[in-house]
């Protein structure tokens, strides 16, 4: 064919800019560190106008957002990519592949995809060993745990541990749970008890909830539903006197989130017992 017009005439070929390759929904975790990861085949000589596009979509392929514009080149080799999706965590998207063909002299050109996959990473999780074993080695394997900026709950991670001759794997299985944690507001000892109204309430995601201690003592502090079922133990222990803070970010002791509705939340010591309403909002 001379152009395209006359290669779509005699031979009934589809628009090279309209060939796009969709995965099904996936959602993407949260605290996590994500990435889309292929080997790419996209070598024509560059008086080939050809490009490839990688996107996500969040509203099932309507519209997308472009990651990555690759041009073409004179590279006929299948080379490594890799996007970061760590900017839609948490949500439901699908990965879209756009081949382009911005030419119309009736010359076709395509891209080849492989090992497409999504990889994932906690951010709690971080691994300070790395290198190899033979067989019969051990080694002590090294990690570290950051809590910075997550919400209270059960998170898990795993490491694995590959054998390069046969692909087989292990891995070593990692579970974080994340309680509340207590802040000491000034320096100040307060004189008598006292369980404060919550702020915000009503609230959703998360409420502070304070109190003030006169003394060294244990403390519970409990959250209880309507029915007066225990929900989620905040703080359980011996605290030194003071005006202390906690939050709570609406989750069960089992790291599920509530339902919305009203919740009670009651301290006990060994002088003092106060139960106070709040509203969970959903």
């Amino acid at each position: 064919c001379a152009t395209y017009s006359e290669c779509y005439e005699l031979n009934g070929c589809v628009d090279g800019s309209k060939d796009y390759l969709y995965s099904p929904s996936i959602t993407l975790p949260m605290n996590a560190d994500t990435r889309l990861r292929f080997d790419s085949f996209f070598g024509h000589p560059n008086w080939q106008e050809h490009l490839a596009h990688v996107g996500v979509s969040l509203d099932s392929n309507v519209t997308w957002d472009t990651l990555l514009t690759m041009t073409n080149s004179d590279e006929e080799r299948f080379v490594p990519i890799e996007v970061n999706l760590d900017s839609y965590a948490g949500q439901n998207v699908s990965i879209v592949f756009h081949s382009e063909d911005i030419s119309d002299d009736g010359w076709g050109a395509g891209w080849a995809l492989d090992n497409i996959k999504i990889v994932s990473s906690p951010s709690w999780l971080n691994l300070n060993s790395s290198g190899y074993l033979n067989y019969g080695e051990s080694a002590e394997i090294q990690f570290s745990i950051n809590t910075t900026d997550l919400d209270t709950g059960l998170f898990s991670g795993n490491i694995i541990i590959y054998d390069r001759n046969t692909l087989a794997e292990d891995s070593l299985k990692i579970t974080l749970n994340v309680t509340p944690s207590l802040g000491l507001i000034g320096s100040q000892i307060p004189h008598s008890y006292k369980l404060y109204q919550n702020y915000p309430n009503p609230f959703n995601p998360i409420t502070e909830i304070q109190f003030s201690i006169p003394k060294r003592e244990n403390v519970t502090l409990i959250i209880y539903d309507i029915l007066g079922h225990a929900v989620a133990t905040l703080f359980n222990g011996i605290i030194s006197p003071g005006v202390h803070s906690i939050r709570w970010a609406g989750k069960s002791d089992s790291g599920n989130k509530v339902s919305g509705g009203i919740y009670f939340y009651k301290i006990t010591t060994n002088n003092f017992v106060e139960t106070r309403k709040m509203i969970f909002l959903k």
